[in-house]
């Protein structure tokens, strides 16, 4: 199978293919699939999938065969949290977890663990990686809830310990108006290491905005482009007995970063023409708005490099260190695919 790139007019002719190069599907056998939350691949090309499901790590080898599968959820230690958001490889081929707790877990390729690292919050992380220092940086939603003029912070650096964190990524939008346990309903962010290891990309993923720091937290570049008015501000959630109910036109995420330094946004959107009327439903209760899947490829210098648009754009969760990039396949049970990736334009080569 190949997605072409649709490419808007504005933007440069090129075109990009996802040619499937393999499927992952364990359906039926001890590496069966309950939820996929997450995937890592290490340097040596064994592939790594948090399966949220089962409370599972699954490990399997380039080819695609089952090699192993462990983990125990519990609050014990080298336990896996009851909810696994998060896993990454750091440099020497360790595993990084991270889930519903304070904590972050360093296994081993075999889920010894290694060493864990508080964290000081509770809050749920939405993304963690290794930085070449050996540090790491992470998103999840800060602040002190008692606060009238609360700001939330959404990316945090932390070297050694969470006393040495360094909190950066503040929302370009959120303001004391706001109630504070909008929040962690309202505001998601997700971070990646650029390939080259300088830098870190920050997706803020509504309203849409791609930003790079570097490894200090320090602002150094950010772009809207190809936003294309997507993603609005979002509308103020509606609070129904306990619980929030957060309405969005559409969401930024997931970032990932190839090896070749190009950055890659994942998103999706109620079809523009739907969305007033999508805001009324007890004026349209039979009414299903359209929705949109869109890539957008970036340059390393956050140049808009191209949009795809399409139902059968991938939703990415990681590339290997071969270039190629590990999506959820678009079936009723879980399952992995592969996609090589193919330019076809000699100003994106």
């Amino acid at each position: 199978m190949a997605a072409l790139l649709l490419v808007a007019e504005k933007l440069p002719a090129a075109q990009l293919f996802f040619d499937e190069d393999l499927v992952l599907d364990p359906t039926g056998t001890e590496a069966e699939f309950g939820r996929i939350n997450d995937v890592a691949v290490a340097p040596d090309g064994t592939i790594y999938v948090a399966d949220n499901g089962f409370g599972l790590i699954h490990a399997f080898d380039e080819q695609g065969e089952h090699l192993r599968s462990f983990g125990t959820v519990g609050e014990g230690p080298g336990d896996l949290p009851p909810q696994l958001m998060s896993i990454s490889v750091d440099g020497e081929g360790n595993l990084i977890v991270a889930g519903n707790r304070s904590s972050v877990g360093w296994l081993t390729p075999t889920g010894d663990l290694l060493r864990s690292l508080e964290r000081g919050t509770s809050s749920f992380p939405q993304t963690v990686d290794a930085l070449p220092d050996g540090g790491l940086v992470m998103t999840w939603t800060t602040g002190d809830w008692a606060l009238d003029d609360f700001e939330p912070l959404l990316a945090h650096i932390i070297h050694g310990s969470a006393q040495d964190m360094i909190d950066f990524g503040r929302s370009s939008w959120w303001n004391s108006d706001y109630e504070s346990a909008y929040a962690p309903s309202m505001l998601a962010a997700q971070t990646a290491p650029s390939a080259d290891g300088h830098s870190i990309v920050f997706l803020q993923c509504n309203p849409y905005e791609l930003r790079l720091y570097d490894l200090k937290g320090r602002p150094l570049q950010r772009t809207r482009d190809g936003d294309d008015g997507f993603v609005p501000e979002p509308q103020l959630p509606q609070i129904s007995g306990n619980t929030i109910l957060f309405r969005s036109s559409g969401q930024a995420g997931p970032l990932v970063v190839a090896p070749d330094v190009r950055i890659y946004v994942y998103a999706s959107r109620i079809h523009p023409d739907d969305v007033d009327v999508d805001v009324d439903r007890a004026a349209h209760p039979e009414f299903e708005p359209r929705w949109q899947e869109l890539m957008y490829a970036y340059e390393p210098d956050l140049t808009l490099l191209t949009v795809e648009e399409g139902s059968d754009v991938p939703r990415p969760l990681t590339f290997d260190p071969q270039g190629r990039l590990w999506c959820r396949g678009d079936t009723e049970l879980p399952t992995l695919v592969r996609y090589r990736l193919r330019w076809e334009d000699d100003r994106a080569n």
